[in-house]
């Protein structure tokens, strides 16, 4: 399951097949769409079962910056939606596959549009250049029947959370770093960070950064917590979603944040001033 997807929404592999497509195509092809494009849409999308959820589509930026093109939930601050489209999960679908124009959609009342109408008018060219680049996209190669599944930044992701895609990309970043270079930051931090996040919506999500010994696998690094023995943690961060991920653009330091009161820190509080030095360490490889 992508982190796009979300249980009931016949859309969701609308934004996760738009988002992997966009991934395999060329960078000069995705800077194309996002000078052509050049807004933010949030799209709420409601189910039968009257649930709402909202996809994030931000063809403002350039596509080689570090903000997702699709995403789950709506667009953070700093980012602001340049339209927002309300509509029914069956008609996004039926739009998606060409069976539906956004103009007859709007005109017969099953879109309603708040904003820049215009750029509203481009979602069913957006439609219709990922289709296109989806075909051209080889798609992944499978793992022979008797191989081991490979470890993935999946089962880092949590619905509804901007950080998922920071912790995946932050064990990518440690994978990425030769061994010398990983065993020297572990060394100089010799310590397990448990983050306690709370989202938009009030819910909350751990996750674990061992980073304690340089025996420790690649793969548990970073793990999707809490921290369960025998692993323990050192420090306990707990903050907000949209906080965290500034944490780990480097927009805010842990000290200003404990300060501000954004941070609040259980256990060790001279071991959680090393996170930042640790997400800057990992961020030329990792994006963050």
């Amino acid at each position: 399951m992508s982190l796009l997807d979300v249980p009931g929404f016949s859309a969701s592999p609308v934004f996760s097949g738009m988002a992997a497509a966009l991934a395999g195509a060329p960078a000069a092809t995705r800077d194309g769409l996002v000078s052509k494009v050049g807004g933010v849409f949030q799209i709420n999308v409601k189910n039968t079962g009257g649930k709402v959820q909202t996809w994030t589509l931000n063809l403002k930026k350039p596509a080689t910056s570090d903000a997702a093109i699709v995403s789950l939930g709506a667009p953070v601050a700093p980012l602001k939606p340049s339209v927002i489209i309300n509509v029914a999960d069956a008609d996004l679908v039926a739009m998606s596959e060409g069976k539906l124009q956004g103009q007859a959609a709007y005109m017969a009342g099953k879109l309603k549009i708040r904003g820049n109408i215009m750029l509203a008018t481009k979602l069913d060219t957006l439609f219709q250049t990922v289709k296109k680049l989806a075909v051209t996209t080889p798609a992944p190669t499978k793992a022979a029947p008797n191989s081991p599944s490979p470890t993935t930044a999946d089962e880092l992701g949590a619905p509804g959370f901007q950080s998922s895609a920071l912790f995946q990309q932050l064990r990518a970043g440690l994978t990425a770093q030769d061994a010398a270079s990983r065993q020297k930051l572990i060394q100089g931090v010799r310590g397990v960070f448990q983050i306690d996040l709370r989202n938009a919506e009030g819910q909350r999500q751990s996750w674990v950064l061992n980073l304690k010994s340089p025996d420790v696998p690649v793969e548990r690094l970073v793990t999707k917590g809490p921290a369960a023995a025998p692993v323990k943690a050192d420090t306990i961060l707990v903050l907000d979603d949209v906080d965290f991920g500034a944490l780990g653009r480097g927009e805010l330091n842990p000290q200003s944040a404990f300060m501000g009161g954004k941070l609040k820190i259980k256990g060790n509080l001279m071991l959680s001033m090393k996170l930042e030095s640790v997400l800057k360490a990992v961020r030329p490889q990792a994006k963050l």
